[in-house]
């Protein structure tokens, strides 16, 4: 896969991610956060191994058990918190505040000792500004917990990609993709049925919740789970943060133009279009490394 394929899938990938504020506020306040994990993350496991089965069967390795419990142990963390922010924020909120995580990406691998270029580190900084101010949305009249639960979020959500990127170079996409899915939906069960044993009886259905659910384990737990994995496996952590940071950009056109059936619109302004200016010019000056100074500099 060359450079300009992996990044037309993390872009496909980074799309998707913009929809899924929207899709999980969709969900009422009452059902337990784990209950949607153990939902959609059970369908989007599913839907893997029915399209790749073979492949699964002949690749598998003990050391997939192993990294796929550790990202599913991070995954049920982060994605609980995060359904639980989002009941203390709208979905446009959720969405510019979770970007912090593309700042946080590069102080983590400088203290994991990993390699980040100086134009990595320009082009994050102008990613960083462009969504600060894009983040005028209006927090005034926000309570306080949930970005501050949220903020809790990017830092697990970062440590995760980092993880994510370093295992996608040894573990086959499918596999990976399908194991954390499914150990994702035993651990969210197991805690969903300690504290509401009634589990799937408990639950009161309606279309919009069952329709999120069912879109959410789709392309997020399912398309983009197996799509990031595939890519990852050629591109770098670096490279990976910067086209995630278009994330924001997705989400503020989706914002604008969602139903009201599935959110509160909120209009584009002049400081969400700068910043979205930022966002692209940092992601050109991180990818193009127009800091070089050094022929053995890589990236991490």
């Amino acid at each position: 896969m060359n450079k300009l394929q992996y990044c037309i899938l993390l872009l496909s990938v980074t799309a998707v991610w913009s929809s899924e504020m929207i899709l999980l506020k969709n969900v009422p306040a009452d059902v337990s956060p784990f209950a949607v994990l153990t939902m959609n993350n059970g369908i989007g496991a599913a839907l893997i191994a029915l399209a790749f089965f073979k492949r699964i069967f002949r690749n598998i390795h003990k050391k997939d058990f192993v990294h796929a419990a550790v990202l599913a142990a991070m995954n049920v963390t982060y994605n609980s918190l995060m359904i639980v922010a989002l009941r203390f924020m709208d979905s446009a909120a959720g969405s510019f505040i979770i970007s912090f995580t593309l700042a946080i990406i590069p102080v983590m691998l400088i203290v994991m000792g990993r390699n980040v270029t100086k134009s990595n580190l320009a082009g994050m900084a102008l990613i960083t500004l462009g969504i600060i101010a894009a983040l005028k949305v209006g927090f005034d009249d926000m309570d306080i917990r949930g970005p501050l639960i949220m903020l809790a979020v990017c830092l697990i959500r970062a440590f995760y990609i980092i993880k994510m990127n370093d295992f996608a170079k040894t573990s086959d996409a499918a596999v990976l993709s399908v194991l954390i899915g499914a150990m994702v939906t035993v651990l969210a069960f197991a805690i969903w049925f300690v504290m509401q044993p009634g589990t799937f009886f408990a639950l009161s259905y309606s279309k919009e919740m069952l329709s999120s659910v069912f879109m959410d384990g789709y392309l997020i737990c399912g398309y983009a789970v197996f799509v990031n994995l595939a890519a990852q496996k050629y591109a770098s952590t670096t490279t990976c943060s910067a086209i995630y940071s278009f994330q924001i950009i997705f989400a503020v056109i989706l914002a604008a133009v969602v139903p009201e059936t599935l959110g509160t619109t909120v209009p584009i302004t002049f400081a969400k279009a700068a910043g979205c200016v930022l966002i692209v010019a940092g992601t050109l000056c991180s990818e193009l490394d127009f800091l070089k100074s050094d022929k053995g500099e890589k990236n991490a």
